[in-house]
């Protein structure tokens, strides 16, 4: 899809969202996105180590619409740069969310394309995505979409505990293959006021036998002063004819409400085991010979309502692996802008 296509999407999107609001519905069309300006001011790999430019890590082109009769729907286009260091393109958009979704009694049924509950809920109760991706995102162990049917709702009266299931075919944004398949599941409680306790499991049939599970316990404190998430997961991944491969990561998310303006934060994502594909991290291009913990830095600075600045320290270190020697650190300087309308 050319950028004209792009103009094309959003431009029907404002029509209809135009034409919604002349007949009393409730369709509207937001905007989000978040880039940086960047350097490389070290790294293990010398074709990347010294660069430096701007890059648009996302721009979310969202339109919500309620339709009647407790249904309602979404459509999302995303595009970004490759982040890969090397690949000069135009921003590709494509389709992120896609979805008719019917609520009753506090519970929701979706269909399409839709979000998995693997990292949303935690990334949107923390609001930490223009800083980073959520640690099984950024290490390439979930996927945040997929096709098929998802559930959510109470489990309680009170509304302390919830559940989500979703049952997809493991293809993510892209197009099935139809030998694939997923299915994922969450529980949540709060445990008290502001503190959200998650565990989280799914198991995905991939390509070739291929198969691979998770689970995870997370947690997140959010009050007057500041925010707190704790993470803990493990994966497997088991092939035909091929030695079972376990990646255990935790993370610490840190940010502290200085004043209204200023949030400092720090960030620290931990893998107990190399990653396979990690050249293919945007953004960073990790080592996979090395163990890589992962520090960020910083703060987020309110410039206006929905429009942020944050000044990030990013450090990648690597511990050995075997007898592969231990790849140097990676260190990234980045002013990120981040605004929401």
């Amino acid at each position: 899809m050319r950028r004209a296509d792009l103009r094309i999407w959003v431009c029907c999107g404002l029509a209809a969202s135009i034409g919604a609001g002349a007949r009393g519905d409730e369709g509207r069309l937001s905007v989000a996105m978040f880039g940086d300006l960047y350097r490389v001011a070290s790294h293990h790999d010398p074709s990347v180590d010294g660069k430096h430019g701007s890059w648009i890590r996302r721009v979310n082109f969202v339109y919500d619409r309620r339709l009647e009769g407790g249904l309602s729907a979404r459509l999302t286009l995303e595009a970004k740069d490759p982040g890969d260091f090397g690949t000069s393109s135009d921003l590709e958009p494509f389709v992120k969310d896609l979805w008719v979704r019917w609520e009753r009694s506090g519970h929701a049924v979706a269909f399409g394309l839709v979000p998995t509950p693997s990292v949303s809920p935690m990334e949107a109760r923390l609001g930490y995505r223009p800083i980073d991706k959520h640690t099984l995102d950024l290490f390439r162990m979930a996927s945040t979409r997929d096709k098929g049917v998802s559930v959510r709702g109470p489990l309680d009266r009170r509304g302390r505990a919830e559940y989500e299931l979703a049952v997809g075919d493991a293809s993510g944004t892209k197009s099935s293959t139809g030998d694939t398949q997923a299915v994922y599941g969450r529980v949540a409680f709060r445990a008290a006021e502001g503190v959200t306790l998650d565990l989280y499991g799914d198991w995905w049939d991939r390509k070739a036998g291929e198969e691979w599970t998770t689970w995870k316990a997370e947690a997140a404190s959010v009050g007057r002063n500041g925010k707190l998430g704790v993470l803990w997961a493990t994966q497997r991944r088991t092939a035909p004819g091929r030695q079972s491969r376990d990646l255990d990561v935790w993370s610490l998310y840190g940010e502290w409400t200085a004043s209204p303006v200023l949030h400092p934060f720090v960030w620290l994502h931990v893998a107990e085991d190399p990653i396979p594909d990690a050249r293919k991290i945007e953004y960073y291009r990790m080592s996979p010979d090395g163990k890589p913990t992962v520090w960020l830095a910083g703060a987020r600075i309110r410039i206006a309502e929905g429009l942020e600045l944050i000044p990030t320290l990013v450090r990648v270190d690597y511990r050995r692996a075997g007898s592969a020697p231990k790849p140097d650190s990676d260190t990234f300087l980045r002013l990120t802008f981040s605004a929401r309308f």
